[in-house]
């Protein structure tokens, strides 16, 4: 008789594209603070615990990569986030990535995206306070709403990890951020 199988909390999924892996995880993996954490980690260290990986990119939310569906996820998305703190006005800027999609333009989708913000929240692409990332990849679209985007050398591990080695990043400061 066979065991029940447990389910796993990490899955891969295929993508056929080379240099590009997407892991699925299920809850109570929350996929942002999961790469933040290990960032902070990198940045604490200066090492980088990841062979092969340059970037990692966390995905909140996905759906198909229809302009109906992007603007659903967004509101549901963007509502969740801003009203943790409703006091606050956020300025964001919005991180778009497109690979092997031709079907929506890259004007109408950054306009559709930011018009689910939600109305106190600004622009501003100089010095944002949130990123929103955006990956739009073949008939996907992923979303999540990241803060320290810049700081962390835009999710870049190798990059992280080799400026920390050069600046000398005290641990208490990286772990009072997590």
């Amino acid at each position: 008789m066979k065991r029940p199988r447990k389910q796993q909390l990490f899955s891969s999924c295929q993508t056929n594209t080379p240099c590009v892996i997407f892991i699925s995880c299920k809850k109570p993996v929350d996929p942002v603070r999961l790469v933040l954490t290990h960032l902070y980690a990198v940045k604490a260290s200066g090492i980088t615990k990841t062979r092969h990986a340059l970037r990692l990119t966390p995905i909140s939310v996905s759906c198909s990569a229809a302009m109906e569906s992007i603007q659903q996820m967004c509101k549901k998305l963007f509502t969740q986030y801003f009203e943790r703190q409703p006091d606050q006005t956020y300025t964001f800027k919005i991180e778009l990535k497109m690979r092997n999609h031709t079907t929506l333009s890259r004007p109408d989708l950054l306009k559709t995206i930011a018009e689910c913000v939600p109305p106190p929240h600004k622009v501003n692409l100089d010095s944002p306070q949130v990123f929103i990332l955006v990956e739009v990849f073949k008939a996907l679209c992923g979303v999540s709403v990241v803060q320290d985007y810049d700081t962390l050398r835009k999710f870049n591990v190798q990059e992280l990890a080799t400026a920390s080695r050069t600046e000398g990043v005290s641990v208490e400061d990286i772990v009072s951020r997590v």
